[in-house]
Order: C-alpha cells, then sequence, then structure tokens
C-alpha cells in the first residue's frame, strides 16, 4: 500500500510540475483537449512547439495563445474559452520559427505578430477576430528571440531580433511595416546571443536592451539607449566587463 501510495504522490508531482512548465503536445502527440487531469490540460498545437505568447486576440477578454512550431514553421492561434481552456488550433505560415513577439504594429487596435528564426523576422497582422493575414518577412541578423517596443520614441512599436552574432533593430513605421534593420554586435569571441530583453534600466525614460550569451562566457550584454526620436542608437556594455 505504501508503495502505491508513494507512486501516486509521485505522479502528482509530475503532474503539477508539468502544470507550469508551459510545454505543449506536438502534433503527434495523444492529446487529451479540453480535461484537466491533476491541474494539467493538453491542447494541440504544430510540429515542435518552441515559444508561446498569450494576449486577447479577438476582443473577447479571454487570454489566448501564439504558439511557434519549428518543425513545420507555423504559428498555431488558440484562441481562449471561458472555463480556461482552448478551441482547436489554427495555424498560419511563417518563414521559420524559434521566438515571437506581440504588439500592435500597425496602431488600429488589434494584436499583430513578430515571429522570428533563422535571420528572418515574419509579421502576421491581426484582424481583430483572432484570425491572422499571411506573413511579410523582413531580414535580419537572426531570429532567436525578438522583442517589441518603442526605441526611438516617435510613438511607432519597433523589433529587436536577437541573432548568433548580433542584435538587429528594426524601426517600425507605424503602418505595420519596418525599415531595413540596422545591427549592434553584442556577444564576445566563442559566444552565441540568445535571447533579449526590453526595459527602461537607467531612468531615463529611453528604453534599453539586454542580451543573454550563451556559451561559457558567462556573460550578459546590455545597450544602453543614446536614441532621439526618430532614430534609434544604442552603445553596447557586457556585465561582467571584459
Amino acid at each position: 500500500m505504501k508503495g502505491r501510495e508513494k507512486a501516486l504522490d509521485s505522479r502528482n508531482l509530475i503532474a503539477f510540475a508539468l502544470a507550469f512548465s508551459a510545454s505543449l503536445p506536438s502534433l503527434n502527440s495523444t492529446v487529451a483537449a479540453q480535461q484537466y487531469l491533476f491541474g494539467r490540460a493538453d491542447f494541440a498545437t504544430g510540429k515542435t512547439p518552441v515559444a508561446v505568447a498569450t494576449a486577447d486576440f479577438n476582443g473577447d477578454e479571454k487570454p489566448d495563445l501564439a504558439v511557434v512550431n519549428a518543425a513545420d514553421n507555423t504559428v498555431s492561434i488558440l484562441l481562449g474559452k471561458p472555463e480556461g481552456t482552448f478551441q482547436p488550433r489554427q495555424e498560419y505560415a511563417t518563414a521559420s520559427g524559434l521566438s515571437i513577439a506581440v504588439a500592435d504594429f500597425d496602431r488600429n487596435g488589434k494584436l499583430d505578430l513578430a515571429v522570428g528564426g533563422g535571420d528572418t523576422i515574419s509579421i502576421l497582422r491581426g484582424n481583430g477576430d483572432g484570425t491572422f493575414q499571411g506573413h511579410i518577412d523582413y531580414p535580419s541578423a537572426g531570429g532567436r528571440s525578438v522583442v517589441a517596443g518603442d526605441f526611438n520614441g516617435d510613438g511607432k512599436i519597433d523589433l529587436a531580433a536577437v541573432g548568433a552574432v548580433a542584435l538587429s533593430i528594426l524601426m517600425g513605421n507605424g503602418d505595420g511595416t519596418f525599415q531595413p534593420h540596422l545591427d549592434y554586435t553584442v556577444h564576445t569571441e566563442g559566444t552565441l546571443s540568445s535571447a533579449a530583453v526590453t526595459a527602461d534600466f537607467n531612468g531615463d525614460g529611453k528604453l534599453d536592451l539586454a542580451v543573454a550569451n550563451s556559451c561559457d562566457c558567462y556573460r550578459c550584454s546590455s545597450l544602453r539607449s543614446t536614441s532621439r526620436t526618430g532614430s534609434s542608437t544604442f552603445r553596447a556594455q557586457r556585465h561582467p566587463p571584459g
């Protein structure tokens, strides 16, 4: 009996951990959708989901999901339901897929998607009802991580995209299109940049960037904004220095 109780305890712990892991099953997985077991429910996506974002894509005040699928270069949209479950996925093609950012790029009050991967950023403009238009692609230094923000203070959303050896800034035009990328080197020899976040780190009212560098360098690079309205420039620093 004690052995059976121990097995049940282990099962509960595993289910609890998985419920908070944000791991989603691939298309080929066995899926028990719409049913929670030990606090976990699974919902089908495309193949090899690698990134997920949440927002209200259809204006019903319920959180929805956008899941980037690396193996088939798609993004799966799962619209939220009142009981905390999701409708069956709707899939949209992208050029490639590793990362995602959500923002209103064309300032029409409807959320859009930026999906990064390879050396391309795919823009999918939202229709406001949970559906999206076909992707329009922009070259970049990479798409390992993509973040959105107004980096030059002109009221238009811009993008920062992390590549293996550089970070690209794509200035937004405010109509859902973007200018050619400007690149900043942030890695050190023998490292690869892998992820980025944006915030005002020094309190000057301008968005800065922090980039994580993988491999064995134990460093994070920060890019402090020196932008003026209408233009975007950054000064790179490494932490710890070296």
